[in-house]
């Protein structure tokens, strides 16, 4: 037969386990009375001189904080801490993880400072920034003043071409009034070749006896009006071999007819109509 334990509503089970804790309180004489532990922590946290601060009466056991919650431990105190890395739990009084060496309180980091090559490629960047925008601006103003020097000699292009014009149909216009001057002087001295020739003619007939003289000159009408019309080529005229000048400037004479060709100054006539 087995012996049974007895079971926690059994009597006799309760009285057993009431006379260990009973016998447990009797073992330990250097236990406080409850209400006067009660009283001794009241009197830790007030002080003997007054309340205590608000963080020894946060940290009774003079395990401060910082600003950023982290735990900051006594010099030699052995605690148990968490690391923040490898989340390995372990006893230690160092103020680094004993597994990975990262440490257990994070560093307070002040106002971070540029690297001397940070700053010096940020002062490079900045002058080559303004070099750049400089640069922007001297462009702008060249292209400016680029675009207005090329209107004014594209201006000055197009008056020095309509100055050049001007001259050009000057010149044209006063080499065809000399050429039309020269024209009408040819014909006048194709029509004065032609009365010199008349009278010669006459003259000649004088002396064969088929005339009567004396010839003393000849005189010759354009009777196309045309004389001085240079689109004409050709013009007809009615000359008069003069013998005797009447009053009133009349004349007396025998008559030719006569044709001029302008175009190559040359003429012809004939006696009579």
């Amino acid at each position: 037969m087995t012996d049974e334990a007895p079971r926690p509503d059994h009597p006799d089970g309760d009285r057993s386990e009431n006379g260990a804790a009973a016998s447990a309180d009797a073992g330990r004489t250097d236990a406080p009375p409850a209400g006067a532990a009660a009283d001794d922590a009241r009197y830790e946290a007030s002080g003997p001189d007054g309340p205590a601060t608000d963080a020894a009466a946060s940290d009774p056991a003079g395990v401060g904080r910082d600003p950023e919650g982290d735990v900051t431990i006594a010099a030699g105190a052995v605690v148990t801490r968490v690391c923040r890395r490898c989340s390995t739990q372990a006893a230690t009084s160092g103020a680094f993880c004993p597994h990975c060496g990262a440490a257990y309180e994070r560093r307070r980091r002040g106002p971070r400072s540029w690297s001397r090559r940070t700053r010096l490629a940020t002062a490079v960047l900045v002058v080559a920034l303004l070099l750049g925008a400089g640069g922007a601006v001297i462009a702008l103003e060249h292209a400016a003043d680029q675009r207005a020097e090329d209107r004014e000699r594209a201006a000055q292009e197009r008056r020095d071409r309509e100055a050049a014009a001007a001259r050009a149909a000057e010149e044209e216009a006063d080499a065809q009034e000399a050429g039309d001057r020269l024209a009408r002087s040819l014909r006048r001295s194709t029509v004065r070749d032609l009365r010199r020739s008349i009278t010669k003619d006459a003259r000649e007939r004088v002396s064969e006896g088929v005339l009567d003289g004396p010839i003393l000159s000849t005189s010759c009408e354009n009777l196309d009006g045309n004389e001085e019309a240079l689109d004409e080529d050709a013009g007809t005229y009615d000359c008069m071999a003069v013998t005797e000048k009447l009053s009133g400037g009349r004349s007396r004479g025998y008559r030719f007819s006569a044709r001029v060709d302008y175009e190559e100054h040359s003429y012809t006539w004939r006696l009579g109509d």
